[in-house]
Parts: structure tokens; C-alpha cells; sequence
């Protein structure tokens, strides 16, 4: 190691924990007496350098994309993350995080890694629930009374459409030939395709018309 004749500055950042105020000198290694290594400065955010915990979370199992409520303590700038998976937090504070499960999640521990510092992982495993499936329904399930004329649609004829578990995504509803035109809303026109969406809970029920 090369000798120092003349003496040097050296800035690094250091994370004191347990440290009990807002300010003052710290010893390392009870080097106190001869000042060998003497560190002046406050501690971040004023908190004593405590390091975040987690004292449980809520639901205790969900399906990817659901959210989840971590309680605790000492919560900055945190990320969150399922089973070593990285989750999108959209609210936080010092007490209370909720996060989405992330694509790709396995059941498991919760930890919350705090400024890039620290890490609390949770006592319990959240447990990631596959999704139902999608499923649909059509009442009446066949084509009756549609007769037209030449150069007349036929009256038009109404089917319920029904799902659950659709999650955010539309329904395209498409004619199966031009010769068949298909319609929310008998009153105000027919077209060969449309999209309904789902109800927040992922639930459709719709009445569509048919003529030909």
C-alpha cells in the first residue's frame, strides 16, 4: 500500500442504523480515543436510520395483475417485489404500500427494498392464483326467422350475449359473411362488426341484433 505524506479527503455515503438522533459524531470500532476513524453528519430523513418492516399485507393471494396492500413501517422511496419479481408500486407512504402483481410472479415472499439501502421481506407467502378462465355465452344458439326480400333486409332478430372473467378486454363481434349485418341498436343502423366492453368486474351482457 502506498504511503500517504500529506493527509487526504475521502467522501462516501454510510448508512448508520440504530443511531437514535437527527445529527451528531459517530466512532467506528471504538477508535473513539485516538480519532482514527470519526464520521460527522445527520442521519437521512431524520428517522434513526431504522430500516423498513413489514407487518403483513392484504389480500393474501390474488391473480397477476390485482393489487395488493403491504402495511408497515419506514417506507421510502420503496420497491416492491413478489418472489424476487418486480412489481409496479402506484401508492406509497410511510406506513402503507400497494403494488400490482407483476407478469410473471410465483407464490412466495414479499420484500420491500427501501432507498436501495435495505431490505424487509414478509413472515408469510403471498400466493399467486391463477386467473378463470374467459368464458361466453349466446342465447338463442341458432339463426331462425331471418328471411328478407329482394332488395329488403329482413327484420332483425336479438341475441343475448353474456361473459365473465373478460378482464379489460373487448369483444369484437363480426359478421360471419356481408350477406349478414349485426347491430347494438336495431333503431339507429347495422354493420358487419362492432366491440363491447366489459363491465369493471369483467362481466358482459349484451342484446344483439342480427339481420340478413
Amino acid at each position: 500500500m502506498q504511503n500517504l505524506s500529506s493527509s487526504i479527503t475521502v467522501t462516501f455515503r454510510c448508512a448508520i442504523w440504530g443511531a437514535t438522533g437527527t445529527g451528531g459524531t459517530w466512532y467506528l470500532n471504538n477508535f473513539q480515543a485516538g480519532n482514527d476513524f470519526v464520521i460527522t453528519g445527520a442521519v437521512a430523513q431524520g428517522n434513526g436510520g431504522t430500516g423498513p418492516t413489514i407487518s403483513g399485507f392484504s389480500p393474501s393471494s390474488g391473480v397477476v395483475g390485482s393489487s395488493v396492500t403491504i402495511s408497515g413501517s419506514n417506507f421510502s422511496s420503496p420497491t416492491v417485489k413478489f418472489n424476487g419479481t418486480t412489481a409496479t408500486v402506484t401508492a406509497s407512504s410511510a406506513t402503507s404500500i400497494t403494488a400490482t402483481v407483476p407478469g410473471g410472479a410465483t407464490t412466495g415472499k414479499i420484500t420491500v427494498e427501501v432507498s436501495g439501502q435495505t431490505t424487509a421481506t414478509s413472515a408469510t407467502d403471498f400466493t399467486v392464483t391463477a386467473a378463470n378462465a374467459p368464458s361466453l355465452s349466446l342465447s338463442p344458439t341458432s339463426a331462425t326467422g331471418l328471411t328478407n326480400y329482394a332488395g329488403q333486409a329482413s327484420a332483425s332478430t336479438n341475441y343475448t350475449v353474456t361473459g365473465t372473467n373478460l378482464g379489460g378486454t373487448n369483444l369484437v363481434v363480426t359478421a360471419s359473411t356481408n350477406a349478414i349485418e349485426v347491430s347494438t341498436n336495431a333503431s339507429t343502423g347495422f354493420t358487419n362488426t362492432f366491440s363491447l366492453a366489459p363491465s369493471g368486474d369483467g362481466t358482459l351482457s349484451n342484446t344483439v341484433y342480427v339481420r340478413v
